[in-house]
C-alpha cells in the first residue's frame, strides 16, 4: 500500500537509499539533508515529504526555509510530494529537479503564471573521476589551480555577481552584490571555492553540493575578457582533482543546452551527457 507523508529524522536512511539510486539528478537533496538533517535547523532546513510502498520511498520533495526553493526527485508521482512538502509560511521561489518533473510540478502548483526569471532545462553530466583529463594548461603548469582564501573574497563576490546576473538572470542590484559576497565567504569558509590563476587570476569553480562519494560543480565563471582559453575546463578539472586527492569518486554538473562552449569544455575532460536537470526561479 503506498501513501505519502512528511519525514521525520527517523526515515534518514530511507531518504538517502532512495537518493543514491538516483544519484547524478540528487546531490543538492543529499548534500542538503547531510548539512542539516531532517528536522533540524540550520542553513539548509527543509520540509520533506516523500511517497512511500511499504517501507520504500519511491519519490520524494522538498521546500527549504532559507531559499523558498522546492527540490525534486519524483520519478512516478510528482504532483503528490510536491503539495505535500509545501511550507505555508515560506514562499515558493523556485523548482528544481530533473527537467520534466520541473515542467509537471510547475503545472500542478499553478506557478505558470508567475513571471521567471530563469526557465530552462539544462544538460546534465557526468564522471567518475578516475577518467578526469587533466587539461594541457594544468599538467605543463602554465596555470595552478588552488582552494580560495578569505583574501580572494571581493574578487571573487564580484565575479559571483557577474555570474547570477548572466546565468541566473539575476538583478544587477546592490542586493545581488550582497548576496554573493555571502556566498563566496560561505564556500571559502567550507573550501568549496576554487581559483584558478597564473599572475592573474583567471576563472572560478565551485562545489555546490557535496557528499563524501560526490561532488556537483557550480558557478564556473571565467570574465568576458579571458574567456576562449580554456580556462574554466582547467578551474573545473582543478576542482575535480582536489576531491578526488580527498577521496570522492564521481562528480556531476550541468550547463545550458544552448552553450556549446561549456559542452565541448566539460566533455574534453570526460564528462558525459545523463539527462536533462533544471530550474525554474521566480523574480520577486
Amino acid at each position: 500500500m503506498s501513501e505519502v507523508r512528511l519525514l521525520t529524522a527517523e526515515d534518514a536512511p530511507a531518504l538517502e537509499a532512495f537518493l543514491a539510486a538516483h544519484w547524478t539528478s540528487s546531490m543538492f537533496l543529499r548534500s542538503n539533508a547531510r548539512q542539516t538533517p531532517i528536522g533540524a535547523s540550520g542553513r539548509f532546513a527543509g520540509q520533506y515529504a516523500a511517497k512511500f510502498e511499504g517501507s520504500r520511498i519511491t519519490d520524494v520533495a522538498a521546500h527549504y526555509t532559507s531559499f523558498g526553493n522546492i527540490i525534486l526527485q519524483a520519478p512516478t508521482d510528482v504532483a503528490a510530494v510536491a503539495k505535500a512538502c509545501i511550507l505555508q509560511t515560506v514562499p515558493i521561489n523556485g523548482v528544481l529537479g530533473p527537467w520534466d518533473q520541473v515542467e509537471t510540478a510547475v503545472e500542478d502548483l499553478g506557478l505558470r503564471a508567475r513571471r521567471a526569471m530563469l526557465d530552462k532545462p539544462e544538460i546534465l553530466y557526468a564522471l567518475n573521476l578516475e577518467d578526469l583529463q587533466t587539461p594541457a594548461i594544468l599538467a605543463e603548469g602554465t596555470a595552478r589551480c588552488r582552494p580560495a582564501v578569505p583574501g580572494d573574497a571581493e574578487g571573487l563576490a564580484k565575479w559571483r555577481a557577474d555570474y547570477c546576473v548572466e546565468a541566473l538572470s539575476s538583478p544587477d542590484t546592490a542586493e545581488t552584490v550582497q548576496a554573493a559576497r555571502n556566498e563566496i565567504s560561505y564556500g571559502i569558509e567550507c573550501g568549496t571555492v576554487f581559483i584558478l590563476e597564473s599572475d592573474r587570476p583567471l576563472a572560478m569553480a565551485s562545489y555546490n553540493a557535496q557528499i563524501p562519494d560526490v561532488v556537483q560543480i557550480g558557478g564556473v565563471w571565467t570574465p568576458p575578457d579571458l574567456r576562449g582559453r580554456g580556462y574554466g575546463r582547467a578551474v573545473t578539472a582543478g576542482a575535480l582533482i582536489a576531491a578526488r586527492n580527498a577521496g570522492t569518486h564521481k562528480a556531476v554538473l550541468f550547463t545550458p543546452t544552448t552553450n556549446q562552449a561549456a559542452q565541448r569544455a566539460y566533455e574534453s575532460i570526460g564528462f558525459e551527457a545523463v539527462g536533462r536537470y533544471g530550474a525554474q526561479l521566480y523574480a520577486a
